[in-house]
């Protein structure tokens, strides 16, 4: 698996495991909370692959958090929902910053689509993925793409 393909499927893992979280949180109300156990950590895992590469990411999605205030404000936009397929997209942004905006375009499936048409874009602009160096011009109502199983792509706005 390419470099980028870990991160992308370490991307939506990490997605997957808050909200798994978060929902057992929520089920489990009342009853023995099995994720408060004490485990030990085998720290030598992280010098490994795929560890390694999922700690980049961690990282990377850390200074993201960091640099950009549409992460973090409560400004979401879910655009398109393609249950059938398991894929998800949505814009945040920043009420401070009209330029400071994110979309995440999340294939939760184990397949690869081509050609993939993400409906309801309306993002006209230049975006510039997160973590690559591919750039997108949009002016339409769709987007069409590539994405792998797994697979998490974060665009941010570029104005310049």
């Amino acid at each position: 698996m390419a470099h980028s393909e870990n991160h992308n499927a370490a991307f939506v893992s990490s997605l997957m495991f808050f909200q798994t979280e978060f929902l057992e949180k929520i089920c489990l109300a009342g009853k023995e909370d099995k994720t408060t156990r004490v485990n030990k950590l085998d720290w030598s895992l992280i010098t490994r692959q795929p560890n390694c590469s999922l700690l980049e990411l961690i990282q990377s999605l850390i200074r993201l958090r960091h640099h950009s205030a549409a992460i973090r404000s409560d400004n979401l936009n879910v655009f398109h929902a393609d249950m059938e397929r398991q894929v998800l997209a949505y814009e945040r942004w920043s009420s401070e910053n009209e330029d400071d905006r994110v979309v995440v375009i999340a294939n939760f499936s184990k397949n690869e689509y081509k050609g993939y048409k993400v409906i309801n874009w309306h993002m006209v602009g230049r975006w510039e993925q997160v973590f690559g160096t591919s750039y997108i011009q949009v002016a339409t109502t769709h987007l069409i793409l590539n994405l792998s199983a797994h697979e998490g792509i974060v665009f941010m706005y570029k104005s310049k």
